[in-house]
């Protein structure tokens, strides 16, 4: 198979998938999808306003902090990073207060970036869970209890300013990589 229509084929299934996720998102209620949505919104809004008192904001975001240490654990754990443990127990540091923290023995211009950034994939999470187990569910008590769960979801993907640090410092390898790869595809594709 030549590189033309492998892009043809990945274009007809990125097109596919973006056809069934428009028809999947208007078959939802409207406004069930718009309670959800700012009921999410509104949990989002207490963490903000918790920050400046640490300890409520610490037992309200605690789930949120364990899958932001997990994603990292697991994709260090995935990408040979050799993740020496974590810790969920806030640390006063310089810069503020550390809230949890993921070792790795081996973290290198390979897995850095991945391992900094693992937790946008609880994003991915969050939108599997909203469609899968939210929308559709009938009882209250249980409702309330996913979108806290999809509240967390969406806090603890967001990557920490140590995070970005720490991706900004291993990236220039990898895309570097990724640009020669792609002059090559496409210096290759010129001569054909």
């Amino acid at each position: 198979m030549d590189s033309t229509h492998l892009l043809d084929d990945t274009i007809a299934f990125l097109t596919g998938l973006f056809e069934q996720e428009v028809a999947r998102i208007s078959a939802v209620d409207d406004t069930r999808l718009l309670i959800v949505i700012f009921a999410v919104a509104g949990i989002l809004l207490i963490f903000r306003l918790l920050q400046r008192r640490f300890w409520l904001f610490f037992y309200f975001t605690f789930l949120s902090i364990l899958l932001h240490e997990l994603a990292h654990f697991v994709v260090a754990l995935v990408t040979n990073g050799k993740p020496r443990g974590l810790s969920l127990i806030p640390e006063q540091t310089l810069n503020g207060v550390v809230l949890g923290k993921m070792l790795s023995a081996n973290t290198r211009w390979y897995n850095g970036t991945l391992i900094a950034l693992a937790p946008l994939l609880l994003w991915g999470l969050a939108y599997w869970f909203f469609f899968a187990l939210v929308l559709n569910e009938a009882r209250p008590w249980l409702l309330a209890v996913k979108i806290f769960l999809l509240a967390s979801l969406i806090e603890g993907g967001l990557p920490s300013p140590s995070d970005f640090r720490l991706a900004a410092k291993y990236s220039l390898v990898p895309i570097a990589i990724a640009g020669a790869t792609a002059a090559a595809v496409y210096f290759s594709q010129m001569q054909a």
